[in-house]
């Protein structure tokens, strides 16, 4: 009899028994936020019964991993939108994007005007 044949010997011999699944804090606001598709962090707190302080830090980990989006709004609370989902979190993630190559693009005009700078000064032209 091999080790496969030994466990599921054990396995039928313990019938169907009920393994109860362990969830995490993190997992249950993960979960709220993808049925909810979007979900306000003091209304996240309430529903699983949290501090909100917690409720921030654990959503600061989701949107550091990639799975949510942690949006401060100008004006309200700061919210959790599943990544991608609907229109307002296309836009963010298109908005912070946008903010990226401006910044990229301003460190090359300083580079080149660096650049021009220090070829002027060399031909004594400054």
């Amino acid at each position: 009899m091999g080790l496969i044949d030994q466990v599921e010997n054990k396995q039928k011999k313990q019938g169907n028994k009920d393994f109860r699944i362990v969830e995490s804090d993190i997992d249950k606001l993960y979960k709220a936020v993808v049925v909810e598709k979007r979900l306000k962090l003091e209304v996240a707190g309430k529903k699983l019964g949290m501090p909100s302080e917690k409720i921030e830090e654990l959503a600061k980990v989701l949107h550091k991993r990639g799975l949510l989006i942690l949006h401060y709004p100008i004006f309200g609370s700061p919210e959790l939108l599943v990544k991608g989902e609907d229109k307002q979190s296309k836009e963010i993630t298109s908005k912070k994007n946008e903010g990226k190559n401006l910044v990229l693009f301003a460190l090359l005009i300083i580079i080149l005007a660096a650049a021009a700078i220090l070829i002027l000064k060399k031909l004594n032209y400054i």
